[in-house]
C-alpha cells in the first residue's frame, strides 16, 4: 500500500511539472509565438522552443518579421573609451564581426559589455553561457546551422563575437515594425529583450512600444529588463538616438 502512494506521488509530481514546465522552464516565462496556435518560446534561451499543442518545434525562421531595415554603412568609428577596458580590448575583432554582419559595431560592443564587460573570452554563466557573446550550446548550434559560421566554439573570441553579431541581426530583423532611422534605440531594446529572454519576446516588446510604451517599461521579465535598460542608455550615451 505504501508503495502504491509513492508511486501516485511520482506520477503526480511528473504531471505537475509537465503543467508549469517545458524541460525544466516555467511555463510562466514561455511567450506564445505569433500565428502558431500552441506553440512558444521559454526559458530566455533560443533552444527552447516547444509547440506544447502540434507537438512540432518551430524554427526561428518562421517567426522572423522580415529583413533588418537598411542601415547606414558599418561604422568604424572608434568605440566609446568609457566602454569596459574588457571590450575596448577586442575592438579590432568587434568592428570586423560588425561589418560582416552588417551590424553597428556600438552595438556589438554594448552587447558584449553586457554579457562579457571582462572581455574574457572563457567568461560563463550558471546556466551554461559562454564566451563574449554568452551563447548556450543549443543555440550555438542552432546559429551555426542557419550562418554557416562554426559557432560551437563558443569560447573562440572571434567565433563568439561573429555569431553573436549574425544573431543579433536576426533579432533586430524580427523588431523590424519599430526601427527608425537615426531612432534605432527601441529596435535595438526589442533584439536585446529577445537575446536576453527569448525570439518570443519579439513581438511583446514591439506591441508595447507600437502602443506608445517606453522599453524598458514592457512586461517583459524583471533581468531582461536590466539588460533593455543598461543597452538603452549606453546606447544615448554614446549620443545615439
Amino acid at each position: 500500500m505504501r508503495g502504491a502512494l509513492w508511486v501516485g506521488a511520482i506520477v503526480a509530481a511528473w504531471v505537475f511539472m509537465r503543467l508549469v514546465s517545458v524541460d525544466g522552464v516555467a511555463l510562466s516565462n514561455c511567450v506564445p509565438i505569433p500565428d502558431q496556435p500552441g506553440a512558444v518560446v521559454c526559458g530566455g534561451r533560443v533552444e527552447r522552443r516547444v509547440a506544447l499543442a502540434a507537438g512540432a518545434e518551430p524554427t526561428l525562421e518562421t517567426i522572423i518579421a522580415g529583413p533588418l531595415p537598411t542601415q547606414k554603412p558599418v561604422s568604424r568609428a572608434p568605440l566609446p573609451t568609457w566602454l569596459p577596458a574588457g571590450v575596448l580590448g577586442w575592438e579590432a575583432e568587434i568592428h570586423e564581426a560588425s561589418e560582416r554582419a552588417g551590424l553597428d559595431p556600438l552595438m556589438l560592443a554594448i552587447l558584449v559589455s553586457i554579457e562579457c564587460p571582462s572581455g574574457n573570452p572563457e567568461c560563463g554563466s550558471y546556466m551554461g553561457a559562454h564566451g563574449l557573446a554568452q551563447f548556450m550550446p543549443g543555440t550555438a548550434a542552432a546559429v551555426e546551422t542557419r550562418s554557416g559560421l562554426p559557432c560551437s566554439d563558443r569560447m573562440d573570441p572571434v567565433t563568439s563575437l561573429r555569431c553573436g553579431a549574425y544573431h543579433f541581426v536576426e533579432l533586430l530583423s524580427m523588431c523590424g515594425a519599430i526601427w527608425l532611422p537615426d531612432a534605432e534605440a527601441d529596435a535595438i531594446a526589442c533584439a536585446g529583450a529577445s537575446y536576453n529572454a527569448g525570439p518570443g519576446y519579439a513581438p511583446v516588446m514591439v506591441a508595447h512600444v507600437k502602443a506608445g510604451g517606453d522599453p524598458k517599461t514592457a512586461p517583459i521579465p524583471a533581468e531582461t529588463r536590466r539588460w533593455v535598460t543598461m543597452a538603452v542608455d549606453m546606447w544615448r550615451k554614446a549620443g545615439r538616438q
